[in-house]
């Protein structure tokens, strides 16, 4: 076995974050992750070698300390719903966080970064989301660190959501939850445009192999088929609720909803820019097409 490899993950405690970690336990690695929450409030049940920072992504004094020594990053930073109050943009987050991750890592003389986008992500893009993702990656690449970029379509564990998990939610888990006491469960549209859910395990399996592996690639991270939203909110209420009704709510009706009521009672169920992206198709090339990929990948 050869010298351990250390790789910082930055939204260590999300997701994908939660998921890497467990992943990178099988793998030749020493860990170092970063939390915006306190150190104590890291997930327990993950791997004690691993070494956690709490911190701001945008805070080069917590970064400078966190990298030092490390050989690669994975960057998974994210947020889909911005906080203007609270200076959770995707704007700071994603794009300013990322170029002050890159100032960083180039310092700290980083020899690889893995950095997580979105599929759909293109310049002039309908969402703030896909336009900030767009402008990291740029960033990333032109960093002079070699790099590799993944674009997952919709991250899932199962189809059945565990209330009683201490794992952060998948979009599953998040639709459950919202619609537990309503004997309603409203898809946004007809629910006819396509998505590609990707099991998070096959995800982080693909992107602890790419750490040692290849460089300025592009990879598209899509899961076996094709399902419209329909089809994925009907499985789910199947699978997860004994009778619930399943209602259609046109999309114009939604953002008008949410604009002159719901942004002001509370947070809405989905934002503006969410319900702009669930207007396009969510597909992406199968993972499975990728070298990084090793198995086969779980069906939905």
């Amino acid at each position: 076995m050869g010298k351990k490899i250390k790789v910082f993950v930055t939204g260590a405690s999300g997701l994908v974050g939660t998921s890497l970690l467990n992943t990178l336990s099988d793998f030749n690695c020493q860990v170092h992750a970063l939390t915006r929450s306190p150190v104590s409030a890291a997930p327990k049940d993950l791997s004690k070698d691993i070494i956690w920072h709490c911190g701001d992504i945008r805070d080069r004094n917590s970064l400078q300390k966190a990298i030092q020594g490390c050989d690669a990053i994975v960057h998974l930073v994210g947020i889909l719903a911005e906080n203007p109050r609270k200076g959770i943009t995707h704007q700071r987050i994603v794009v300013e966080g990322t170029k002050r991750l890159l100032e960083v890592a180039q310092l700290a003389g980083v020899k690889k970064i893995v950095y997580v986008s979105a599929a759909g992500v293109r310049p002039n893009a309908p969402s703030q989301y896909h336009q900030a993702k767009w402008e990291a990656e740029s960033l990333v690449k032109s960093s002079g660190i070699p790099w590799i970029i993944f674009r997952p379509s919709l991250l899932f564990r199962s189809r059945y959501s565990d209330s009683h998990s201490s794992q952060k939610d998948d979009f599953v888990a998040t639709i459950v939850r919202q619609f537990k006491f309503s004997p309603l469960v409203v898809i946004p549209g007809l629910g006819e445009n396509l998505c590609q859910p990707l099991n998070v395990t096959d995800f982080t399996n693909a992107i602890a192999h790419s750490i040692e592996g290849g460089s300025e690639e592009t990879v598209d991270a899509g899961g076996l088929n094709h399902y419209t939203y329909r089809k994925i909110f009907k499985d789910i209420v199947l699978a997860n609720f004994n009778r619930k009704l399943l209602v259609r709510i046109p999309i114009g009706l939604m953002k008008m909803l949410t604009y002159c009521i719901l942004s002001r009672i509370g947070p809405p169920l989905l934002t503006l820019d969410q319900l702009l992206m669930l207007e396009e198709d969510n597909i992406a090339k199968p993972l499975s097409s990728s070298p990084f990929f090793k198995g086969e990948l779980t069906e939905w």
